[in-house]
């Protein structure tokens, strides 16, 4: 009984959630549209009422109308300071040896190309530079000049091509000055990380004989003109630049991370060194102009980052309080599954209201309950109230109904065109006009859970496949259309082997055994022979046409077909005075054996 039972819930519960998969993918229907799912229809229609088509042109004429903000073209960085690890090895030595470095910045163009296979030119500009304290206290702030970035021309470059990105450049430098030279002599770590800068190429050394050391690079803003900085505090991670460089976009390897080169992005921010800075678009604190224009932005003068905080914070706070309210009375819901009359299994109680096949949220328990007796009809679902919670009893329905429903057209076609719902296609048209008159109810606002409890159904829906009802009325139906309904299944032709379309269901498939091209074909083949006279002819014309359309299989149906011959073409017998020819027909008949003289 255990594997009956488990066997019998299977296939149900395999195809429900397969049914499930396929809602989320291209749902047939929107469940907060259902009358039991208000709870879901988080929207107030009331405006629907007021509405009107020109309300939409004033909306759009308002919108070009208002006075738009003057473009903030300035961003200002200030660098405060350059922080190094202690417990680096290979950095410590930069402390021990410079309280203050040089970071300057440049902006990185980088061009578009029109060829694929040109590489994209990039053109480096400076704009400034400013010395920066080694790992300074706290409570002795640095104060420094801010750089700062015009924005206007970020556009396109100089020459009029269109610049693809905008990348600012940090680089930090060491000064050879008169103090470090007269330094007393270094450790031999110290030694080692000066000799590394012997490696650099000299092109790397400016006029004052001063070396770049890190390398950082940000981006301004993204390839859709969207600004990817705000206002704020920042610490960039500076890579220290080494001589060993490749180009791995043309000589891309594979490599592990256990050994060979060390893999600097995975410990970044552990072992190097931070640059602080701060950015700031203009004096009032807004985005940049390369953002889109936004009313509400520039009304309030709010950064971009505290604004979705705020926002996301106050989402959470309404969506908490929803929970909250939603969680006051929860309800303890488990679920018996019985079979044969006897439960076999019960769930744990659970005290969410969610759908055990579809995984719907169903808010209320008035909504599960339904949702499980109208969306899972091959199951039956029993509520019952308990003093600790509600039970569900769940068994299976015998009495439904699986067979198919649909268009029977659709079966015939390719899968990838019979279950896809991907679009409008070309289809035979098929009506059926099915009428179902129940006993209505108005629908009670608060959704009592009392109208659950019985579970005596109404005569007409007791257990039976409701397209078998005898609740479906039909009428003012069209004779093809009638033809087709109650046809669940897909006919062929028995000679081409086509899907009967459902207009030519009340034609039988046999009578296309003679065919006009078949006809015109046999008729003529008769009008060749040479060795038959001009009265047989016309004989042998209606016999084969006639017999060609009505199949005459056994001897005993041959005196049959005669008479019925007899009766469809007697006057046009008559009339030609092909009376001797018919009967010289009947008489060869009967010498090959096959009509009896009696019948004659």
């Amino acid at each position: 009984d255990r594997e009956e039972f488990l066997r019998a819930f299977e296939k149900p519960t395999q195809i429900y959630r397969f049914l499930r998969a396929r809602h989320c993918i291209s749902p047939v229907f929107l469940h907060r549209s259902l009358f039991y799912m208000q709870d879901r229809c988080s929207r107030n229609n009331g405006r629907r009422k007021l509405f009107r088509v020109d309300d939409l042109f004033a909306a759009c004429k308002a919108k070009q109308t208002t006075v738009l903000p003057p473009q903030y073209n300035q961003l200002k960085i200030v660098i405060t300071a350059f922080c190094i690890d202690p417990g680096v090895a290979n950095e410590n030595s930069l402390q021990k040896k410079f309280s203050d470095v040089e970071a300057e910045v440049c902006v990185r163009k980088s061009l578009r190309c029109r060829r694929k296979d040109n590489e994209s030119v990039q053109t480096e500009e400076a704009i400034g530079s400013v010395d920066v304290p080694v790992n300074p206290k706290a409570r002795h702030p640095h104060d420094s000049d801010g750089i700062v970035l015009d924005t206007d021309d970020m556009q396109r470059s100089s020459d009029g091509q269109q610049v693809k990105t905008y990348t600012l450049i940090f680089r930090v430098f060491e000064t050879q000055d008169v103090e470090s030279e007269t330094e007393p002599e270094s450790s031999d770590d110290e030694m080692s990380d000066n000799d590394s800068f012997e490696f650099f190429p000299q092109i790397s050394r400016a006029a004052n004989d001063k070396t770049a050391i890190y390398e950082a690079e940000l981006a301004i803003y993204s390839a859709d003109k969207e600004t990817l900085l705000v206002d704020g505090d920042y610490e960039l991670s500076m890579i220290r630049k080494s001589a060993d460089t490749h180009d791995y976009k043309r000589n891309a390897t594979w490599e592990a991370l256990d050994g060979g080169r060390n893999i600097e992005a995975l410990s970044a921010m552990n072992n190097c060194p931070l640059l602080k800075f701060s950015l700031k678009w203009s004096e009032e604190g807004l985005n940049g102009p390369l953002a889109g224009f936004d009313s509400e932005k520039f009304i309030t003068g709010e950064p971009e980052a505290k604004r979705m905080r705020r926002r996301n914070a106050k989402n959470t706070e309404e969506e908490g309080s929803s929970w909250f309210q939603s969680t006051v009375s929860k309800h303890v819901v488990f679920y018996q599954f019985i079979y044969n009359s006897e439960t076999q299994q019960q769930t744990e109680a659970r005290d969410d209201l969610y759908c055990p096949w579809c995984q719907l949220n169903c808010i209320t328990l008035y909504g599960l309950v339904k949702h499980l007796k109208m969306c899972h009809p091959r199951f039956n679902f029993t509520y019952v109230a308990q003093e600790n919670g509600s039970s569900i009893e769940v068994s299976v329905n015998e009495c439904y109904d699986g067979s198919y429903c649909g268009n029977p057209q659709f079966i015939f076609a390719q899968p990838g065109m019979a279950f896809s719902r991907r679009g409008p296609v070309r289809r035979i048209q098929v009506t059926d006009t099915l009428v179902y008159r129940p006993k209505r109810h108005r629908h009670n606002t608060n959704m009592d859970l009392n109208e659950l409890l019985g579970k005596r159904r109404e005569r007409g829906l007791s257990g039976r496949p409701l397209r078998c009802s005898p609740l479906y009325i039909l009428f003012q139906v069209p004779l093809w259309i009638y033809a087709s309904t109650g046809h669940h299944r897909l006919y062929f032709h028995s000679e081409t082997v086509v899907p009967v379309r459902p207009c030519e269901f009340d034609m039988d498939s046999e009578e296309e055994t003679d065919p006009e091209w078949l006809r015109a074909h046999t008729t003529k083949m008769l009008d060749e022979f040479t060795d038959v006279n001009d009265g047989e002819k016309p004989i042998m014309k209606l016999w084969n046409l006639y017999v060609m359309k009505h199949n005459c299989i056994a001897d005993a149906q041959l005196a049959t077909t005669c008479r019925e011959f007899l009766d469809v073409h007697a006057a046009l017998i008559v009339k030609h005075n092909l009376r001797r020819n018919l009967l010289l027909h009947f008489v060869t008949l009967v010498d090959f054996g096959v009509l009896k003289a009696s019948v004659l």
